[in-house]
């Protein structure tokens, strides 16, 4: 029976790195988009180019216009973080599609016993790049804010959120202690 894991399993180790079968996908993506980035690199300087370059010019400039309708003239600017991210993780999800991955089993030690682990798994599939993937974003997001507006104005958006939240505050409490009045208000005592 398969053992079943919601995090990556450690495959072998290598220099005293443990090397899980989600990094083993992981780099096998990582070679192929290697290998589609140089061919497309190298179709782009020829007269006479293939019916997949032009796949490939297709499909990104679909995507630029796609970021484009959201972000105007600064797409030019975040279009490689956004693309990087959208392209690592399609890849990542459609290997993760391929029979195989995840399907074909190999025995590794767990403690004193032998398990059947998957030799591959998608790399999305492992927390571990979610939240890699979300740290990212988060700090390029914040790094950028500060870059375009500058510190002042980047830490004005913070106050205007904390007084937004201070005026909801003060009047869910107003209107509390309005409720409690009138409830003491037309209750009968005895």
């Amino acid at each position: 029976m398969p053992h079943i894991s919601i995090k990556a399993e450690k495959i072998f180790e290598f220099l005293g790195l443990g090397i899980t079968n989600s990094i083993i996908a992981s780099g096998i993506v990582f070679l192929l988009t290697v290998f589609v980035v140089l061919y497309y690199k190298n179709q782009s300087t020829l007269k006479k180019k293939s019916n997949f370059y032009y796949l490939i010019k297709f499909f990104v400039n679909s995507i630029y216009s796609l970021f484009y309708s959201v972000l105007g003239e600064k797409t030019i600017v975040f279009f490689p973080l956004l693309f990087a991210f959208f392209f690592y993780i399609l890849l990542q999800n459609w290997f993760g599609l391929l029979p195989g991955v995840g399907s074909l089993l190999i025995k590794v030690k767990d403690g004193h016993e032998s398990v059947l682990v998957p030799l591959l798994r998608a790399n999305t599939a492992d927390l571990n790049t979610t939240i890699a993937l979300a740290i990212i974003s988060v700090f390029s997001i914040q790094y950028f804010a500060i870059k375009y507006l500058g510190i002042k104005k980047y830490l004005h958006k913070f106050f205007i959120a904390l007084e937004i939240f201070v005026g909801f505050v003060q009047a869910l409490v107003f209107s509390m202690l309005t409720a409690v009045f009138l409830s003491n208000a037309v209750v009968e005592h005895h």
